[in-house]
Protein backbone atom coordinates (compact mmCIF):
# COMPACT_ATOMS: atom_id res chain seq x y z
CA UNK A 1 0.00 0.00 0.00
CA UNK A 2 1.43 3.36 -1.02
CA UNK A 3 1.99 5.86 1.80
CA UNK A 4 -0.39 8.81 1.66
CA UNK A 5 1.43 10.75 4.39
CA UNK A 6 5.15 11.23 5.01
CA UNK A 7 5.77 13.81 7.72
CA UNK A 8 9.51 13.05 7.79
CA UNK A 9 9.74 13.90 4.10
CA UNK A 10 7.78 17.12 4.69
CA UNK A 11 10.21 18.09 7.46
CA UNK A 12 13.21 17.26 5.24
CA UNK A 13 11.98 19.56 2.48
CA UNK A 14 11.20 22.44 4.85
CA UNK A 15 14.58 22.02 6.54
CA UNK A 16 16.32 22.09 3.17
CA UNK A 17 14.57 25.38 2.38
CA UNK A 18 15.76 26.85 5.68
CA UNK A 19 19.32 25.70 5.04
CA UNK A 20 19.38 26.56 1.34
CA UNK A 21 20.63 29.74 -0.26
CA UNK A 22 19.94 30.99 -3.78
CA UNK A 23 17.80 27.99 -4.75
CA UNK A 24 15.21 28.27 -1.98
CA UNK A 25 12.89 30.58 -3.93
CA UNK A 26 12.86 28.09 -6.79
CA UNK A 27 12.12 25.15 -4.46
CA UNK A 28 9.25 27.03 -2.81
CA UNK A 29 7.75 27.82 -6.24
CA UNK A 30 7.50 24.08 -6.96
CA UNK A 31 5.23 23.40 -3.96
CA UNK A 32 1.75 24.25 -2.69
CA UNK A 33 0.42 24.35 0.91
CA UNK A 34 -1.74 21.29 0.15
CA UNK A 35 1.44 19.25 -0.37
CA UNK A 36 1.96 19.29 3.43
CA UNK A 37 -0.29 17.12 5.60
CA UNK A 38 0.96 18.12 9.09
CA UNK A 39 -0.73 21.40 10.13
CA UNK A 40 2.51 22.79 11.59
CA UNK A 41 4.42 21.94 8.40
CA UNK A 42 1.74 23.59 6.29
CA UNK A 43 1.82 26.71 8.48
CA UNK A 44 5.63 26.85 8.21
CA UNK A 45 5.48 26.54 4.43
CA UNK A 46 2.81 29.24 4.10
CA UNK A 47 5.00 31.53 6.21
CA UNK A 48 7.98 30.82 3.93
CA UNK A 49 5.82 31.51 0.89
CA UNK A 50 4.73 34.88 2.26
CA UNK A 51 8.29 35.87 3.15
CA UNK A 52 9.43 34.93 -0.37
CA UNK A 53 6.67 36.96 -1.99
CA UNK A 54 7.68 39.95 0.15
CA UNK A 55 11.29 39.35 -0.93
CA UNK A 56 12.36 38.89 2.66
CA UNK A 57 15.07 36.62 4.00
CA UNK A 58 13.97 33.16 5.08
CA UNK A 59 15.41 32.17 8.45
CA UNK A 60 14.01 30.62 11.62
CA UNK A 61 13.19 33.95 13.29
CA UNK A 62 11.40 35.35 10.24
CA UNK A 63 9.35 32.17 9.74
CA UNK A 64 8.35 32.13 13.43
CA UNK A 65 7.22 35.74 13.28
CA UNK A 66 5.29 35.29 10.03
CA UNK A 67 3.53 32.17 11.32
CA UNK A 68 2.67 33.90 14.59
CA UNK A 69 1.10 36.79 12.70
CA UNK A 70 -1.23 34.24 11.11
CA UNK A 71 -2.05 32.72 14.50
CA UNK A 72 0.12 29.60 14.18
CA UNK A 73 2.60 28.48 16.84
CA UNK A 74 5.35 26.41 15.22
CA UNK A 75 8.40 27.04 17.44
CA UNK A 76 8.77 23.39 18.45
CA UNK A 77 8.40 22.24 14.85
CA UNK A 78 11.01 24.67 13.50
CA UNK A 79 13.59 23.53 16.03
CA UNK A 80 13.45 20.04 14.50
CA UNK A 81 13.48 21.01 10.83
CA UNK A 82 17.15 21.83 10.38
CA UNK A 83 18.16 18.62 12.18
CA UNK A 84 16.10 16.51 9.75
CA UNK A 85 16.84 18.60 6.65
CA UNK A 86 17.64 17.12 3.29
CA UNK A 87 20.72 18.52 1.58
CA UNK A 88 19.81 21.74 -0.27
CA UNK A 89 21.60 20.29 -3.31
CA UNK A 90 19.08 17.41 -3.39
CA UNK A 91 16.05 19.49 -2.46
CA UNK A 92 14.34 19.21 -5.86
CA UNK A 93 14.56 15.42 -5.74
CA UNK A 94 12.76 15.39 -2.38
CA UNK A 95 10.23 17.92 -3.66
CA UNK A 96 9.31 15.52 -6.49
CA UNK A 97 8.80 12.74 -3.92
CA UNK A 98 6.71 14.98 -1.68
CA UNK A 99 4.50 16.08 -4.57
CA UNK A 100 4.01 12.43 -5.51
CA UNK A 101 2.84 11.56 -1.97
CA UNK A 102 0.56 14.62 -1.93
CA UNK A 103 -0.91 13.68 -5.31
CA UNK A 104 -1.68 10.16 -4.06
CA UNK A 105 -3.40 11.66 -1.02
CA UNK A 106 -5.43 14.04 -3.18
CA UNK A 107 -6.48 11.29 -5.60
CA UNK A 108 -7.51 9.08 -2.68
CA UNK A 109 -9.66 11.96 -1.46
CA UNK A 110 -11.74 12.14 -4.64
CA UNK A 111 -15.30 10.97 -3.98
CA UNK A 112 -16.52 9.10 -7.11
CA UNK A 113 -20.03 8.76 -5.66
CA UNK A 114 -20.38 12.53 -5.31
CA UNK A 115 -19.14 13.01 -8.87
CA UNK A 116 -21.62 10.44 -10.21
CA UNK A 117 -24.46 12.00 -8.22
CA UNK A 118 -23.79 15.40 -9.78
CA UNK A 119 -23.43 14.16 -13.37
CA UNK A 120 -26.17 13.90 -15.99
CA UNK A 121 -24.76 10.80 -17.65
CA UNK A 122 -21.72 8.54 -17.84
CA UNK A 123 -19.78 10.81 -20.21
CA UNK A 124 -20.27 13.79 -17.88
CA UNK A 125 -19.16 11.72 -14.90
CA UNK A 126 -15.99 10.62 -16.71
CA UNK A 127 -15.29 14.22 -17.74
CA UNK A 128 -15.79 15.46 -14.16
CA UNK A 129 -13.53 12.74 -12.76
CA UNK A 130 -10.87 13.51 -15.34
CA UNK A 131 -11.12 17.23 -14.51
CA UNK A 132 -10.67 16.49 -10.80
CA UNK A 133 -7.50 14.54 -11.56
CA UNK A 134 -6.25 17.25 -13.95
CA UNK A 135 -6.75 19.83 -11.21
CA UNK A 136 -4.57 17.78 -8.87
CA UNK A 137 -1.90 17.43 -11.55
CA UNK A 138 -1.90 21.15 -12.32
CA UNK A 139 -1.72 22.04 -8.63
CA UNK A 140 1.59 20.28 -8.37
CA UNK A 141 3.08 22.18 -11.28
CA UNK A 142 1.76 25.67 -10.58
CA UNK A 143 4.55 28.18 -10.00
CA UNK A 144 4.32 31.73 -8.77
CA UNK A 145 4.92 34.57 -11.20
CA UNK A 146 8.56 35.51 -11.47
CA UNK A 147 9.60 39.12 -11.06
CA UNK A 148 12.37 40.88 -12.95
CA UNK A 149 14.52 40.45 -9.84
CA UNK A 150 13.86 36.69 -9.86
CA UNK A 151 14.92 36.47 -13.50
CA UNK A 152 18.03 38.58 -12.89
CA UNK A 153 19.08 36.38 -9.97
CA UNK A 154 18.55 33.27 -12.07
CA UNK A 155 20.57 34.70 -14.97
CA UNK A 156 23.35 35.76 -12.58
CA UNK A 157 23.47 32.27 -11.07
CA UNK A 158 23.74 30.62 -14.50
CA UNK A 159 26.41 33.12 -15.55
CA UNK A 160 28.43 32.42 -12.40
CA UNK A 161 28.13 28.68 -13.00
CA UNK A 162 29.28 29.08 -16.61
CA UNK A 163 32.30 31.15 -15.52
CA UNK A 164 33.17 28.70 -12.75
CA UNK A 165 32.95 25.77 -15.17
CA UNK A 166 35.53 27.32 -17.48
CA UNK A 167 33.33 27.08 -20.56
CA UNK A 168 32.14 23.52 -19.89
CA UNK A 169 28.78 22.41 -21.24
CA UNK A 170 25.76 23.94 -19.53
CA UNK A 171 23.62 20.98 -20.54
CA UNK A 172 23.82 17.20 -20.64
CA UNK A 173 26.47 15.80 -22.98
CA UNK A 174 25.10 13.70 -25.83
CA UNK A 175 28.46 12.00 -26.35
CA UNK A 176 28.85 13.67 -29.77
CA UNK A 177 31.32 16.58 -29.79
CA UNK A 178 29.81 18.57 -32.66
CA UNK A 179 26.27 18.11 -31.35
CA UNK A 180 27.30 19.24 -27.88
CA UNK A 181 29.10 22.26 -29.32
CA UNK A 182 26.11 23.21 -31.51
CA UNK A 183 23.48 22.78 -28.79
CA UNK A 184 25.55 23.55 -25.70
CA UNK A 185 24.47 20.12 -24.45
CA UNK A 186 20.87 19.11 -23.80
CA UNK A 187 19.30 21.66 -21.45
CA UNK A 188 17.23 20.66 -18.45
CA UNK A 189 13.62 21.44 -19.31
CA UNK A 190 14.30 21.42 -23.06
CA UNK A 191 12.37 19.46 -25.71
CA UNK A 192 14.50 18.27 -28.64
CA UNK A 193 12.92 16.89 -31.79
CA UNK A 194 14.98 14.41 -33.83
CA UNK A 195 13.29 13.91 -37.19
CA UNK A 196 14.04 11.89 -40.32
CA UNK A 197 12.56 9.66 -42.99
CA UNK A 198 12.53 5.91 -42.23
CA UNK A 199 15.93 4.27 -42.65
CA UNK A 200 18.00 7.36 -41.86
CA UNK A 201 18.99 6.06 -38.43
CA UNK A 202 17.07 8.30 -36.04
CA UNK A 203 16.38 5.44 -33.61
CA UNK A 204 20.03 4.41 -33.76
CA UNK A 205 21.19 7.95 -33.02
CA UNK A 206 18.74 8.33 -30.14
CA UNK A 207 19.84 4.97 -28.74
CA UNK A 208 23.50 6.01 -29.05
CA UNK A 209 22.68 9.19 -27.10
CA UNK A 210 20.83 7.24 -24.41
CA UNK A 211 23.72 4.78 -24.14
CA UNK A 212 26.26 7.59 -23.88
CA UNK A 213 24.29 9.03 -20.97
CA UNK A 214 23.32 5.80 -19.17
CA UNK A 215 26.41 3.65 -19.80
CA UNK A 216 29.32 6.05 -20.30
CA UNK A 217 28.15 8.76 -17.87
CA UNK A 218 26.39 6.37 -15.44
CA UNK A 219 23.28 8.59 -15.32
CA UNK A 220 19.66 7.48 -15.33
CA UNK A 221 17.97 7.69 -18.72
CA UNK A 222 14.44 6.55 -19.58
CA UNK A 223 13.56 5.48 -23.12
CA UNK A 224 10.01 4.89 -24.32
CA UNK A 225 10.34 2.57 -27.32
CA UNK A 226 6.89 2.53 -28.89
CA UNK A 227 8.07 0.89 -32.11
CA UNK A 228 10.87 -1.51 -31.16
CA UNK A 229 10.84 -4.21 -28.43
CA UNK A 230 13.35 -4.10 -25.61
CA UNK A 231 15.15 -7.25 -26.80
CA UNK A 232 15.97 -5.61 -30.12
CA UNK A 233 17.16 -2.47 -28.37
CA UNK A 234 19.48 -4.61 -26.23
CA UNK A 235 20.96 -6.31 -29.31
CA UNK A 236 21.55 -2.92 -30.92
CA UNK A 237 23.28 -1.61 -27.80
CA UNK A 238 25.54 -4.68 -27.67
CA UNK A 239 26.45 -4.27 -31.34
CA UNK A 240 27.18 -0.57 -30.93
CA UNK A 241 29.12 -0.87 -27.67
CA UNK A 242 31.14 -3.95 -28.70
CA UNK A 243 31.57 -2.71 -32.31
CA UNK A 244 30.54 -6.11 -33.62
CA UNK A 245 28.18 -6.65 -36.58
CA UNK A 246 24.57 -6.60 -35.35
CA UNK A 247 23.74 -9.65 -37.48
CA UNK A 248 26.39 -11.64 -35.62
CA UNK A 249 25.05 -10.40 -32.28
CA UNK A 250 21.45 -11.31 -33.13
CA UNK A 251 22.44 -14.73 -34.49
CA UNK A 252 24.97 -15.56 -31.80
CA UNK A 253 27.85 -15.90 -34.30
CA UNK A 254 30.54 -14.57 -31.98
CA UNK A 255 34.20 -15.43 -32.56
CA UNK A 256 36.31 -16.40 -29.58
CA UNK A 257 38.31 -13.19 -29.85
CA UNK A 258 35.14 -11.09 -29.77
CA UNK A 259 33.81 -12.42 -26.46
CA UNK A 260 35.81 -9.99 -24.27
CA UNK A 261 34.20 -7.07 -26.12
CA UNK A 262 30.75 -8.61 -25.73
CA UNK A 263 31.38 -9.20 -22.03
CA UNK A 264 32.45 -5.58 -21.53
CA UNK A 265 29.37 -4.36 -23.40
CA UNK A 266 27.10 -6.60 -21.32
CA UNK A 267 28.73 -5.44 -18.11
CA UNK A 268 28.37 -1.78 -19.07
CA UNK A 269 24.70 -2.26 -19.94
CA UNK A 270 24.05 -4.20 -16.74
CA UNK A 271 25.62 -1.49 -14.57
CA UNK A 272 24.02 1.37 -16.47
CA UNK A 273 21.20 3.69 -15.46
CA UNK A 274 19.09 2.76 -18.50
CA UNK A 275 15.34 2.24 -18.14
CA UNK A 276 13.18 1.08 -21.07
CA UNK A 277 9.41 1.03 -21.52
CA UNK A 278 8.62 -0.82 -24.76
CA UNK A 279 4.83 -0.73 -24.66
CA UNK A 280 3.33 0.24 -28.02
CA UNK A 281 0.72 2.94 -28.65
CA UNK A 282 0.95 4.21 -25.08
CA UNK A 283 -1.14 7.28 -24.13
CA UNK A 284 0.82 10.46 -23.49
CA UNK A 285 -0.73 10.64 -20.00
CA UNK A 286 0.79 7.23 -19.22
CA UNK A 287 4.17 8.36 -20.57
CA UNK A 288 4.01 11.39 -18.27
CA UNK A 289 3.00 9.30 -15.25
CA UNK A 290 5.71 6.71 -15.87
CA UNK A 291 8.40 9.38 -16.25
CA UNK A 292 7.30 11.11 -13.06
CA UNK A 293 7.27 7.84 -11.11
CA UNK A 294 10.76 6.91 -12.36
CA UNK A 295 12.06 10.39 -11.54
CA UNK A 296 10.53 10.16 -8.07
CA UNK A 297 12.42 6.92 -7.39
CA UNK A 298 15.73 8.53 -8.41
CA UNK A 299 16.27 11.63 -10.59
CA UNK A 300 16.42 11.08 -14.34
CA UNK A 301 18.94 12.87 -16.54
CA UNK A 302 17.28 12.18 -19.91
CA UNK A 303 13.94 11.02 -21.35
CA UNK A 304 13.64 9.74 -24.94
CA UNK A 305 10.40 8.95 -26.79
CA UNK A 306 10.65 6.86 -29.98
CA UNK A 307 8.63 8.07 -31.66
CA UNK A 308 6.20 10.87 -30.82
CA UNK A 309 3.54 10.19 -33.46
CA UNK A 310 3.05 6.66 -32.13
CA UNK A 311 1.88 7.98 -28.77
CA UNK A 312 -1.85 8.46 -28.20
CA UNK A 313 -3.84 11.34 -26.84
CA UNK A 314 -6.50 11.15 -24.14
CA UNK A 315 -9.67 9.09 -24.37
CA UNK A 316 -11.69 12.10 -25.48
CA UNK A 317 -11.10 10.58 -28.83
CA UNK A 318 -12.66 11.19 -32.19
CA UNK A 319 -11.00 14.60 -31.96
CA UNK A 320 -9.00 15.75 -35.02
CA UNK A 321 -5.51 14.28 -35.28
CA UNK A 322 -4.03 17.78 -35.01
CA UNK A 323 -5.52 18.15 -31.53
CA UNK A 324 -4.15 14.77 -30.51
CA UNK A 325 -0.64 15.67 -31.69
CA UNK A 326 -0.95 19.02 -29.90
CA UNK A 327 -1.78 17.16 -26.68
CA UNK A 328 1.23 14.89 -27.21
CA UNK A 329 3.50 17.90 -27.79
CA UNK A 330 2.20 19.62 -24.65
CA UNK A 331 2.72 16.43 -22.65
CA UNK A 332 6.32 16.01 -23.81
CA UNK A 333 7.12 19.63 -22.98
CA UNK A 334 5.43 19.22 -19.59
CA UNK A 335 7.70 16.27 -18.77
CA UNK A 336 10.76 18.37 -19.59
CA UNK A 337 9.64 21.41 -17.58
CA UNK A 338 8.13 19.59 -14.59
CA UNK A 339 11.02 17.16 -14.10
CA UNK A 340 13.69 19.62 -15.28
CA UNK A 341 15.23 17.06 -17.64
CA UNK A 342 15.88 17.20 -21.39
CA UNK A 343 13.37 15.23 -23.47
CA UNK A 344 14.36 13.93 -26.92
CA UNK A 345 11.35 13.00 -29.06
CA UNK A 346 11.78 11.27 -32.41
CA UNK A 347 9.47 12.25 -35.25
CA UNK A 348 8.66 10.96 -38.72
CA UNK A 349 8.91 13.13 -41.83
CA UNK A 350 6.25 13.03 -44.53
CA UNK A 351 6.73 11.74 -48.08
CA UNK A 352 7.12 15.19 -49.62
CA UNK A 353 10.88 14.81 -49.15
CA UNK A 354 10.96 11.93 -51.63
CA UNK A 355 9.23 13.96 -54.34
CA UNK A 356 11.75 16.81 -54.36
CA UNK A 357 15.00 16.96 -56.26
CA UNK A 358 16.74 18.38 -53.16
CA UNK A 359 15.90 15.79 -50.55
CA UNK A 360 17.41 17.57 -47.56
CA UNK A 361 14.52 17.84 -45.08
CA UNK A 362 12.92 21.11 -44.01
CA UNK A 363 10.67 22.01 -41.10
CA UNK A 364 7.65 21.84 -43.41
CA UNK A 365 8.36 18.12 -43.91
CA UNK A 366 7.40 17.25 -40.33
CA UNK A 367 4.51 14.83 -40.50
CA UNK A 368 1.44 15.93 -38.49
CA UNK A 369 3.92 17.77 -36.33
CA UNK A 370 3.42 21.51 -36.54
CA UNK A 371 2.61 21.49 -32.82
CA UNK A 372 5.68 19.40 -32.06
CA UNK A 373 7.85 21.86 -33.97
CA UNK A 374 6.32 24.76 -32.07
CA UNK A 375 6.87 23.12 -28.65
CA UNK A 376 10.45 22.04 -29.41
CA UNK A 377 13.45 24.04 -28.26
CA UNK A 378 15.50 22.55 -31.10
CA UNK A 379 14.70 20.48 -34.18
CA UNK A 380 17.43 18.21 -35.60
CA UNK A 381 16.96 16.43 -38.93
CA UNK A 382 19.03 13.57 -40.36
CA UNK A 383 20.03 13.31 -44.02
CA UNK A 384 22.26 10.75 -45.75
CA UNK A 385 23.12 11.40 -49.38
CA UNK A 386 24.14 7.74 -49.62
CA UNK A 387 20.54 6.70 -48.95
CA UNK A 388 19.53 8.17 -52.31
CA UNK A 389 22.79 7.91 -54.25
CA UNK A 390 24.77 4.65 -54.20
CA UNK A 391 27.87 6.46 -55.47
CA UNK A 392 27.92 8.82 -52.50
CA UNK A 393 29.68 8.17 -49.17
CA UNK A 394 27.47 5.60 -47.45
CA UNK A 395 28.77 6.50 -43.99
CA UNK A 396 28.44 10.29 -44.01
CA UNK A 397 25.34 11.67 -42.26
CA UNK A 398 24.32 15.31 -42.10
CA UNK A 399 22.65 16.53 -38.93
CA UNK A 400 20.69 19.65 -39.83
CA UNK A 401 19.65 21.90 -36.94
CA UNK A 402 16.60 23.53 -38.47
CA UNK A 403 15.45 25.27 -35.30
CA UNK A 404 17.39 26.27 -32.19
CA UNK A 405 15.70 28.45 -29.62
CA UNK A 406 18.89 28.97 -27.61
CA UNK A 407 21.37 29.46 -30.44
CA UNK A 408 21.89 29.55 -34.17
CA UNK A 409 20.87 26.92 -36.69
CA UNK A 410 23.79 25.03 -38.19
CA UNK A 411 24.79 21.69 -39.74
CA UNK A 412 27.41 19.12 -38.82
CA UNK A 413 28.31 15.58 -39.85
CA UNK A 414 28.43 12.21 -38.10
CA UNK A 415 29.86 8.92 -39.31
CA UNK A 416 27.28 6.12 -39.68
CA UNK A 417 28.31 2.47 -39.39
CA UNK A 418 25.10 0.53 -40.17
CA UNK A 419 26.44 -2.95 -39.39
CA UNK A 420 27.18 -1.80 -35.83
CA UNK A 421 24.06 0.41 -35.63
CA UNK A 422 26.38 3.18 -34.51
CA UNK A 423 27.06 6.86 -35.08
CA UNK A 424 30.41 8.45 -34.22
CA UNK A 425 31.77 11.98 -34.19
CA UNK A 426 34.18 12.76 -37.02
CA UNK A 427 37.85 13.13 -36.31
CA UNK A 428 39.07 16.76 -36.60
CA UNK A 429 40.87 16.04 -39.86
CA UNK A 430 37.66 14.63 -41.40
CA UNK A 431 35.39 17.59 -40.62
Amino acid sequence: MKRLVDHDLEASVLGAILRGRGSKDHVISLLAPEDFDAPAHRAAFVAMQRITMARGRIDTRAVLAEAASAGASIAETLSRLVDTAASPANAEHYVVKLRSVAALRAVAGIDPKAIVAGADDGAAAIAALRQAIDDIDKRGTTRRLQTGMDLARSAQRRLDEAIDSGGALRGLSTGFHDMDRALGGLRAGGLYLLAARPGMGKTALALNMVTNVAVAQKKRALMFSLEMPGDELADRILASESRIDSVRIAGGFIDEGQWPRVARALGGLSDSGLLVDDRSSIPIAEIMATARAAHSDSPLSLVVVDYAQLARGSLRARAPREQEVAEIAEGLKAIAKDLLVPVVALAQLNRDVERREDKKPMLSDLRESGQLEQAADAVLMLYREGYYNKDADQHSTDVLIRKHRHGRSCDFKLRWTPEMVRFDSLMPEDR
